[in-house]
């Protein structure tokens, strides 16, 4: 217990002379080279203190070098890079080099040099660990007794690595033992993330999760989950915004189950249970994701009613203001993708090196499928997918288009290998279609008539094969 005070003092002192610095900081750099990589962009990702996500893309030459310099962090915090967590912060200047030939090949061959490389060797290190163990079982597969097990031994191991990284005098990084405090963070609530998820996907009985979570989680956390101070962490920010909320409802609808056909319960739960800042980052992460999700201006106006009661919660109205953004992007998104309007064009490329594009197949009917080879509800869609097209094989006025939004190839080429569709195969490497097409869940199927307007934006799956059927045949009988 004391030595929680003292970690949770320690955050919050250095948050408060942190904050009374008001120099200008120093721009953060990022550069270096990925050798046998595929793409021409890389990703930063960050949220700010009021948790608005900014992605900064990243160019990157033919022969895999890189540079980056931006003045918006202004403070030491998480990143996410191309899927590799990145400590960055004001006047950090890192070199990263690599493989990138596919992932495996990334996590091997990765180095880190620079202001501030001090740091992020903790993170190195636990994805070269990760490397090693890649052929063990998963913790999803383990007995409850040896899941625990796991937790704990895994949050052991990473503790000692943190203080092997962090407790000793930095050279060239003035942020080492911010994110030394803020690794011992992520440590606790990574270990609490796991035994929830656990419960919600292994544990049927809804009754034994709060004794099972109190008896393996440290007591004096769970007493106040919702400090101020918590949110440093992304691995707390994941787990209050996601499958702490969902532990919380599925406990609910084990009392009664009737709340599951309440559409927005979620946010009712997150505004009675949770406090402070923490409940206005968790509310405002919902209510972002329900608007960017409406798949129609029915479905927009139908969440935008469910919404309304929870927008006198946010003190901060940095919050309101991201959010009536948000509703206006998203009806302008809608306004593009109405049936009759003409369909979002697209260049991609095959998996057989061949450039496809969208108006190549004016005067066919196109049944478009949005898919990724992690998405398991759109590799079941495949063998419905194989019956549509040997169905409509013999006729030139139909296309049946998928296009993988896979940021792996390596990944995309191996799904096609085990799947081996027989219809023409596009990969979205940068995310154009994604984007035009607002395909925020996946599978999404589109149909597009003859002349290119969409005829439906949200298609009726393969497998809704008679559904299906009959808007093609109407679209093709014009």
């Amino acid at each position: 217990m004391y030595k929680l005070i003292k970690l949770i003092f320690c955050l919050f002192s250095f948050t408060i002379s942190f904050g009374q610095d008001k120099g200008k900081p120093k721009p953060f750099i990022l550069q270096g080279q990925i050798t046998e990589f595929t793409y021409h962009h890389l990703f930063l990702t960050y949220e700010s203190a009021n948790g608005i996500s900014t992605v900064d893309t990243i160019h990157v030459s033919n022969d895999g070098r890189f540079f980056f310099k931006t003045n918006k962090i202004e403070s030491p915090l998480e990143a996410n890079f191309n899927n590799n967590s990145l400590f960055v912060a004001p006047g950090y200047n890192l070199t990263i080099t690599a493989n990138g030939k596919d992932r495996l090949s990334f996590y091997k061959s990765k180095k880190i040099s620079g202001v501030g490389s001090e740091s992020n060797k903790y993170l190195f290190l636990l994805d070269s660990i990760a490397v090693a163990n890649i052929e063990t079982k998963s913790w999803f597969d383990l007995d409850e007794i040896n899941v625990v097990k796991y937790v704990q031994s895994r949050k052991r191991l990473r503790d000692s690595l943190a203080h092997i990284i962090f407790n000793k005098k930095a050279v060239n990084d003035k942020f080492i033992n911010f994110f030394g405090r803020v690794s011992l963070l992520d440590n606790t609530f990574e270990q609490l993330n796991i035994l929830v998820s656990y419960l919600t996907f292994k544990v049927a009985d809804r009754t034994r999760y709060a004794n099972f979570i109190n008896q393996h989680f440290n007591k004096d956390v769970l007493k106040d989950l919702f400090k101020e101070e918590y949110l440093l962490s992304s691995a707390y920010k994941d787990l209050v915004k996601d499958q702490y909320v969902d532990y919380l409802v599925m406990i609910d609808y084990g009392k009664d189950s009737t709340l599951r056909k309440r559409k927005g319960y979620n946010l009712e739960k997150i505004s009675q249970t949770y406090k402070g800042k923490a409940r206005e980052y968790v509310l405002y992460s919902k209510i972002k994701g329900l608007i960017t999700y409406s798949k129609s201006f029915k479905e927009l106006s139908e969440n935008k009613k469910i919404i309304e009661p929870y927008f006198s919660a946010f003190s901060n109205g940095f919050y309101k203001n991201a959010l009536e953004e948000r509703i206006a992007k998203i009806e302008t998104q809608l306004k593009a993708t109405q049936v009759g309007m003409p369909a979002p064009s697209f260049s991609l490329e095959s998996n057989l090196g061949t450039k496809h594009s969208l108006k190549d197949f004016k005067g066919k009917v196109v049944y478009l499928d949005l898919w990724a080879s992690w998405c398991h509800p759109c590799r079941d869609e495949t063998p419905y997918l194989k019956e549509l097209n040997e169905k409509y094989s013999g006729r030139n006025d139909i296309a049946l288009i998928s296009v993988s939004i896979d940021e792996s190839p390596d990944r995309w080429k191996k799904a096609l290998e085990e799947d081996k569709p027989t219809w023409l195969q596009l990969i979205d490497k940068e995310n154009l279609v994604w984007a035009s097409y607002v395909a925020n869940v996946i599978p999404q199927f589109v149909i597009i008539d003859k002349k290119g307007n969409i005829v439906n934006f949200d298609a009726p799956r393969p497998s809704d094969n008679l559904t299906l059927e009959k808007i093609l045949n109407q679209e093709l009988a014009k």
